[in-house]
């Protein structure tokens, strides 16, 4: 195959692309998540779950800091992709959902009943986007249009998932 024309799932990838332009399609795509045939946004979430669960213990602080600078490089990456593309929001796109997903969970512990609950919480706001995610994907373009959506999806999950906390539901 000519290196020039090599394309993953629609998204240059060789040939005239720079280093930059290939680092953010892998990271657009948490890397290579959102090139799942079948449902990436989903595949996307319960990868970046499933790395946050095995991350070595770490302070909320940490997890805090790891989802702002992730959010800010998925922002870039996706602007860049999309002037490099010329398109504006893209399945493939699915830095946003390990974002919110990430969120979904922030400070609780990892065990599975949460995790699962963070996760469909997660992605329950991220299909209906309930009041404001819904006028903020549609109104704010760019790399923080794709983003923002799913920040506001992950904190109404983070909500529910404290209110069940608060419930012991749990327990």
């Amino acid at each position: 195959m000519n290196q020039s024309s090599f394309r993953i799932r629609g998204f240059k990838f060789w040939g005239q692309s720079t280093l930059l332009q290939k680092v953010s399609v892998l990271l657009s795509s948490f890397f290579g998540a959102g090139f799942s045939p079948i449902a990436p946004g989903t595949v996307g979430s319960a990868f970046a779950l499933f790395l946050f669960c095995i991350l070595p213990e770490r302070s909320i602080e940490i997890d805090i800091v790891g989802i702002a600078l992730t959010t800010v490089l998925g922002a870039y990456a996706i602007q860049s992709v999309q002037k490099m593309e010329g398109i504006e929001d893209d399945g493939r796109f699915v830095i946003d959902e390990a974002v919110g997903v990430w969120i979904s969970v922030l400070g609780f512990p990892i065990e599975w009943p949460w995790m699962l609950a963070g996760f469909f919480l997660f992605r329950f706001y991220d299909i209906v986007k309930p009041y404001p995610a819904r006028q903020i994907d549609e109104k704010l373009k760019g790399g923080w249009g794709v983003m923002a959506d799913d920040l506001v999806a992950g904190i109404y999950a983070l909500c529910t998932l404290h209110f069940l906390w608060a419930l012991k539901v749990f327990l």
